[in-house]
């Protein structure tokens, strides 16, 4: 790896052996500066056990076209699901010991305005989702999720376009065609057993991530420590032992050079909280 947008002062390869997890043993490079050791370590280590993959799910939306432009106000996408079913609890849920809905499972539906960072998922049950838009020019990412917020990475699970409102389009800030990448896990705060194992999970597109192409650097600042991690699998992730406190996340796509990939991959940062 070369070129680290980080200072690495103390740089490990550890291996990870999660429980019939096919990608058992792929390595993550950790970065752990400005540790204090008198805590517990943030674990970090693939979601064990393989979920449900709907390989059939599909996710269209109905009511917009690539490029449309919009009025300012109220507007709702409709969307049509197949191969998958909202509001259903995953069947595998109370194995996994992260939060989970109790309406099931459902949309993930991701906004994005020019000049603005990523805004937090907004989760719907049905195949509506009404919101209200601003003036601008606006990229919508939505995916399908598992009950416990895991996303749907199979083949057309997700939606992605462009719009504009109240004005328009001009030129097209977002490429389609680029890398892309969407924060969704951790959100909000989490309290009692939800606390102890907390998921992290992204979306991305038109990139994979390998050992010696795109990678995904990930910076999580809680109150004890800052630690940064390289990534080179697709999946999703859970942290253990994170403290009480307010901690972010810092996702961003690396190319080859381990240099921030061009086009609108990031970085992206959310805050969550952890309860005492």
């Amino acid at each position: 790896m070369k070129n680290l947008l980080i200072p690495v002062s103390l740089l490990f390869v550890f291996v990870i052996s999660a429980c019939g997890d096919p990608n058992a043993g792929k390595p993550i490079i950790a970065d752990t500066t400005k540790t204090d050791t008198t805590k517990p370590k943030v674990g970090f280590s693939p979601l064990p056990m393989i979920s449900p993959e709907y390989p059939d799910a599909k996710l269209t939306l109905l009511n917009l076209n690539d490029g449309a432009v919009l009025d300012t106000g109220e507007f709702t996408f409709k969307f049509a699901v197949s191969g998958f079913e909202l509001g259903k609890m995953t069947e595998d849920a109370a194995n996994k010991g992260i939060n989970n809905s109790d309406m099931g499972q459902h949309i993930h539906v991701i906004l994005s305005r020019e000049g603005e960072n990523d805004q937090p998922y907004m989760a719907h049950y049905s195949a509506e989702a009404k919101i209200r838009l601003k003036e601008g020019n606006y990229l919508l990412t939505a995916f399908l999720s598992r009950s416990y917020h895991e996303s749907v990475k199979t083949p057309g699970s997700y939606v992605l376009t462009r719009f504009s409102v109240g004005q328009k389009p001009g030129r097209q800030v977002f490429d389609l065609k680029a890398p892309a990448i969407v924060y969704s896990r951790p959100k909000g705060k989490y309290e009692g057993k939800d606390a102890k194992r907390i998921l992290l999970d992204w979306y991305q597109m038109n990139v994979e991530l390998s050992t010696e192409g795109y990678q995904m650097s990930i910076t999580i600042t809680s109150p004890a420590s800052t630690e940064n991690l390289i990534v080179d699998f697709w999946q999703p992730y859970v942290f253990e032992n994170l403290p009480a406190g307010k901690t972010t996340i810092m996702l961003m796509l690396l190319d080859k050079d381990g240099l921030p990939a061009k086009g609108k991959p990031g970085p992206v940062s959310r805050e969550f909280e952890v309860a005492p």
